[in-house]
């Protein structure tokens, strides 16, 4: 890649950096547009940009329309991991693997290309799904609600449950019979609890902020991504340290 695209290690720090901020994004955006549109919608449009960015990245021409690529593929990333997060990392270490031994002049635009047939998998896979109920309810379509947990749920009883349920999750009276209700936008009501939180509250974003701190801290996408060049650094030594690979091996 770096040959072909004449890059530097600065472009590719670059493009490490650009998929942090696009991947972000993502994450902030996503909870809104889920809501608004809906669960399946958002990944349909998480698929379509799985799709468009690795296409993009392997048939890139020069470094500005690899990064276009990379940041549409992360805004994917986004989405999907706020809405339905998927780890496929093993199967990108051994389809690399494959592309490396048998298309050795291109195999990171083969690699990149690749990544558009889960894709297409998941676009057509997520129509087969049913609308979530739990979003039906908050948009006030309870009568597709109802009709969904009946196919969903076990006995009447268990569909009546759940639907009781979500009903009070969503603030809606236990007497309201009706098949469409009005809810107000919430808007507004979720950022006055992010700008004058209750403790609960605050527990709450502690907790989720916390852990995230604690994953991006311990180095785990600098690892994945730096990992292949420090190998090949160490392999490429007169004598490489055994411990030495013991040791990341581990890490």
């Amino acid at each position: 890649m770096k040959i072909d695209l004449k890059v530097s290690d600065l472009h590719l720090n670059i493009v490490a950096g650009a998929m942090s901020v696009a991947t972000m994004f993502g994450l902030v955006t996503a909870r809104w547009i889920s809501d608004r549109y809906g669960r399946r919608n958002m990944i349909v449009v998480a698929g379509a940009m799985y799709f468009v960015g690795p296409l993009v990245m392997g048939f890139a021409r020069n470094y500005a329309v690899f990064l276009v690529g990379q940041v549409i593929a992360n805004l994917g990333a986004g989405f999907a991991s706020m809405i339905a997060p998927i780890i496929g990392n093993q199967v990108a270490n051994l389809t690399s693997y494959y592309f490396s031994k048998h298309r050795p002049s291109r195999e990171w635009r083969w690699m990149l290309d690749t990544e558009a047939v889960p894709s297409v998998l998941l676009v057509f896979g997520i129509f087969a799904l049913p609308k979530s109920p739990q979003w039906l309810v908050m948009r006030g379509r309870l009568r597709d609600a109802k009709r969904i947990l009946a196919k969903t749920s076990r006995s009447e009883e268990e569909a009546a449950l759940r639907f009781a349920d979500i009903k009070k999750a969503a603030g809606i009276p236990e007497e309201f019979d009706d098949d469409v209700y009005t809810i107000a936008d919430r808007d507004t009501g979720v950022w006055r609890d992010i700008l004058h939180p209750t403790w609960s509250m605050v527990h709450m974003l502690l907790c989720a902020v916390g852990i995230r701190v604690v994953q991006r801290a311990c180095g785990m996408d600098t690892l994945a991504l730096f990992s292949p060049k420090v190998l090949e650094i160490k392999l490429a030594s007169p004598r490489p340290s055994g411990s030495f690979l013991q040791i990341w091996c581990l890490t």
